[in-house]
């Protein structure tokens, strides 16, 4: 590390964060924990510009009137919208770093150990537009470790199992190294939705996230209780649209929780799996440690040792666990930046400077008349051998110019030259992005190409959202081997089809143009149904219309609804969006799909091409 650095890593504030899908907490170095606030943000629909940050914004969600939208802008632990996360990671540093802004922190945020590059990538970059000088990615399972006090430098195993609000974490540690680590995007959030689905399909009342939330951490538990619990909820009656209060037992809540728990005692089942088998034995004696908010939750301990038979230790303070580890992290993080093996000759020059810089403060205190003077012929001495440099650089351009040509001539190579030069960097550029796109986006929709599909990346070129028209034009055309119906997808589920093409470009329709027809099917249920596009939205959300349903399937909500591989445009099981409500207009039956909000800030999509059609 450079001695400029070590002076600015002196004068800056450095923070750890823990960047959880659910609450965001900061750790200041020498000071602890000193923000712990949800991870909500409201913004304004308009001018996306922020309203409210953390507490002030949760206490908006579910509240919030037509133009103001309060949004968790992390999903399963990673970004989902680049802007939002910004904004709101610059208001958690700026809170915490309020005495300190000459100069930007040095900051340890810790992220899921199952994100992809594309999303590391986006972190870092967020948390330095936010203000951060230098950025150092931590996995949150070594971070946890780190936190409770794990001896992670022994040559021995330590297992860790992180849950919080959006991802699980199983980790098994040994010499400060990850033998094996496991990512499952099952949390405290999937928990909440499964409450509210339960008390909707059962009782037919909606709750929010907030009420589930508080329903699961007063009577939610994994096993029996000695004394089962209950609790009065309150919500909104589906039928009659009134309010109305229900009493529920902690046996409906574990019941509901059935299958989320189910999902990470598996999940802890193959890490032990796949442990080597001397790592094993030192786990029958340190057991598994549980951290993060989900840990909380009575008799989970209990359940994952009875399902693995190894003792099973809840951390003294699950809660900032991750955030105590970033702390840590930071009372040695040169070493964990890897920033002391830097070149011998940086750490001279930055000794000689600071020497220079020593030397002149004494002595200009010792001889104050004299320092200007001596100052002044230093410095025309160091102007000599710049001025020989010039003349003889004059000297030698006239020698060029006699025998060579003008000097206009050279002058007009160099543009070229330059011109050449830029225009290289922008097809290396252009290449480089193009990778990296094909990358995330394969990687976010898993297409596969045993599936008969080959995904072609394309760029957006123009959107139009009209009530009768709602398309998009794309940079791929007929050359690329696009023909008209063959689906169009993206990271948040399917887009629409190929309507129109040409030769380098064509024109998709939207999933929610009113002429949009697709076969899909719901969840668990082979039957086919149609789905309508539909231009209006319901709470903020654009939606499209199931068609082909019968009284009975009002039970199926909320259920998700996925493509079928019926007519060949698209795979099975691409997410369409979610059935939220059935209901009786003009004699039939229409189901109420929710699509999410992704088309409408879309700038790259993946068009599915059938492999025979190529």
């Amino acid at each position: 590390m450079s001695l400029i650095g070590k002076l600015f890593s002196f004068m800056s504030h450095d923070i750890g964060i823990d960047l959880g899908t659910a609450n965001t907490l900061v750790f200041a170095k020498d000071r602890g924990v000193v923000l712990s606030e949800p991870s909500v943000v409201a913004i304004f629909n308009k001018t996306r510009k922020v309203r409210a940050v953390g507490l002030e914004a949760k206490k908006m969600l579910g509240r919030t009137p037509g133009n103001i939208t309060a949004l968790r802008p992390m999903k399963d632990g990673v970004i989902a919208d680049f802007e939002v996360t910004e904004a709101m990671l610059r208001y958690f540093i700026n809170k915490v770093c309020r005495n300190h802004r000459f100069i930007p922190p040095r900051v340890v945020i810790a992220v899921p150990s199952g994100i992809t590059e594309v999303e590391r990538r986006a972190v870092k970059e967020s948390a330095i537009h936010a203000g951060a000088r230098e950025v150092l990615l931590l996995q949150e399972p070594m971070a946890a470790a780190i936190g409770v006090g794990l001896p992670i430098e022994e040559p021995a195993a330590n297992m860790i199992v992180d849950i919080g609000g959006g991802t699980t974490e199983v980790a098994i540690i040994s010499l400060s190294g990850m033998v094996f680590t496991r990512s499952l995007r099952v949390g405290g959030d999937q928990m909440d939705m499964a409450i509210a689905s339960h008390l909707k399909k059962t009782y037919n009342l909606m709750i929010g996230e907030r009420m589930a939330e508080d329903i699961k951490i007063a009577i939610g538990s994994a096993t029996a209780l000695e004394e089962e619990l209950t609790l009065d909820v309150k919500g909104r009656d589906t039928i009659s649209g009134l309010p109305r209060t229900i009493t529920i037992s902690s046996v409906e809540v574990r019941e509901a929780l059935f299958d989320a728990l189910t999902a990470i005692v598996e999940l802890v089942r193959q890490a032990l799996d796949r442990c080597p088998p001397e790592l094993s034995a030192d786990l029958v004696d340190r057991g598994i440690v549980l951290a993060g908010g989900g840990s909380l939750i009575r008799n989970l301990d209990r359940k994952i040792s009875e399902a693995t038979q190894l003792p099973v230790i809840i951390a003294d303070d699950p809660l900032r666990a991750v955030a105590n580890g970033t702390g840590a992290v930071l009372q040695n993080l040169n070493f964990w930046l890897n920033e002391e093996f830097e070149g011998v000759h940086k750490q001279f020059w930055g000794r000689f400077l600071i020497a220079v810089i020593i030397f002149t403060l004494i002595w200009e205190i010792l001889f104050p008349f004299t320092f200007k003077r001596t100052l002044h012929t230093y410095f025309l001495t160091l102007q000599m051998p710049v001025h020989r440099l010039k003349t003889s650089l004059n000297q030698l351009q006239a020698r060029i110019a006699l025998n060579v040509g003008s000097k206009n001539e050279w002058i007009q190579l160099a543009k070229e030259l330059a011109q050449e030069n830029a225009y290289l960097r922008l097809k290396l550029h252009e290449q480089a992005d193009q990778i990296d796109l094909s990358q995330r986006v394969l990687e976010l929709n898993k297409v596969r190409v045993e599936e008969n599909f080959k995904p072609v990346i394309a760029r957006v070129l123009y959107r139009k959202f009209e009530t009768w028209s709602q398309f998009f034009i794309i940079d791929k055309g007929s050359k690329d081997g696009l023909e008209v119906g063959h689906g169009v997808i993206c990271s948040g589920g399917i887009v629409g089809k190929i309507s129109e093409v040409k030769t380098d470009i064509a024109f998709v329709e939207l999933v929610t143009n009113p002429t949009f027809r697709l076969l899909v099917k719901i969840e668990n249920d082979a039957l086919p149904h149609a789905l309508m596009g539909c231009v209006q939205t319901s709470k903020n959300c654009l939606i499209a219309h199931l068609t082909g349903l019968e009284a009975d399937d009002a039970h199926l909500c909320p259920r998700q609804v996925e493509t079928t591989f019926i007519g060949q445009q698209f795979p099975n099981h691409i997410s369409v969006g979610q059935l939220v409500e059935v209901e009786l207009k003009t004699n039939e039956w229409i189901g109420t799909v929710h699509l999410g909000n992704y088309l409408q800030w879309l700038d790259e999509i993946c068009v599915l091409v059938p492999i025979k059609a190529l």
